[in-house]
């Protein structure tokens, strides 16, 4: 199909996902900007203003042809989890990597002049710990974080060949509401633990807590992406970011926090709980990279979890049944 759009259009793959759905509302905000979102789920109820089209980028991608037409900006997000690509390595490999190698390509033939690629954390390995930047050695460990890695060498690979201008984001850990209580994604740490706080009267942990994360908020994982839709392409360089916030923290940390700012909204006492075990070092994420393009974050984590166990409340409130996994 090829539909006629403005010139400042940006299509997201994911488009119902966790970051998906929070890139969309933002895009949708953005009178200069036409939004066009895929997903292999049908359209959401509320789902942003803007065109949608539901496909598997996996076994349909040449549908995708059409729609790149007249298209500035993609921003790729479509993956497997950690867990699905843990079940099926070979479906991971065809959609995390080939799927993102031929949209690439597809993309800089129909002449998108920016692709924009949300890779992960996890490719440095696992635990992170000490100065981690992006010349970091990479040692993925799992198949989520391998088929990430190849990704990035596939779409960064001929940057310098093609007028597309290729732009890859090693997320840390985002925490922050979803745009809808359809979005399943509370198996992340920090988002799991604010689901915690509004369902039981306590948090559990499954380690110690003494492990260190990076964390960022959701807002400016969002902003992030807008920020690189936008930016000059002098400043995008190589095109490889970290993007994660300010301070890493314990995970105890976090689970005190959420503790804290729950007491302050609902004023239970939550009680964590949590196995023996042994500490790590500290980590530091480097952004250096990424603020030298200009982009700062602005979203403070204690705010961020506030927003996630005030939606979490509203949803139960709601009779919304929100579950960790599909």
């Amino acid at each position: 199909m090829t539909v006629d759009r403005p010139r400042r259009t940006i299509l997201v793959t994911g488009a119902c996902g966790y970051l998906g759905g929070r890139i969309c509302q933002s895009i949708s905000s953005r009178k200069n900007l036409a939004l066009i979102g895929t997903s292999r789920r049908q359209r959401p109820r509320n789902w942003c203003t803007g065109e949608y089209f539901q496909f598997d980028l996996g076994s349909q991608l040449h549908e995708i042809d059409g729609l790149l037409n007249g298209v500035d900006t993609v921003v790729h997000l479509a993956a497997l989890d950690a867990a699905g690509s843990a079940r099926d390595t070979v479906q991971a490999l065809n959609v995390n990597t080939g799927a993102s190698m031929r949209l690439a390509k597809a993309a800089a033939a129909a002449g998108v002049k920016r692709f924009i690629y949300m890779s992960t954390a996890h490719v440095y390995g696992f635990p992170l710990m000490g100065l981690v930047d992006e010349r970091t050695a990479t040692r993925p460990a799992n198949v989520y974080a391998i088929t990430h890695r190849a990704a990035e060498d596939f779409i960064l690979a001929s940057s310098d060949t093609h007028e597309m201008h290729r732009v890859v984001l090693r997320l840390s850990n985002g925490i922050g509401p979803p745009a809808s209580p359809d979005i399943v994604q509370w198996d992340r740490i920090g988002n799991a633990l604010c689901l915690q706080a509004v369902q039981s009267d306590r948090l559990r942990l499954t380690t110690s807590g003494e492990q260190w994360l990076n964390f960022i908020g959701l807002s400016d994982v969002v902003a992030a992406v807008l920020h690189f839709a936008d930016v000059s392409a002098e400043l995008i360089g190589d095109g490889l970011f970290n993007l994660g916030g300010p301070v890493s923290l314990r995970v105890i940390d976090v689970a005190k926090l959420v503790a804290e700012q729950a007491h302050a909204l609902f004023g239970n006492h939550l009680q964590i709980l949590r196995p023996d075990g042994t500490t790590s070092d500290p980590l530091w994420y480097s952004t250096e990279k990424i603020k030298a393009t200009g982009f700062r974050t602005t979203a403070t984590l204690a705010a961020e979890i506030r927003a996630t166990l005030t939606f979490c409340a509203e949803a139960k409130a709601a009779g919304e049944f929100l579950k960790v996994s599909e």
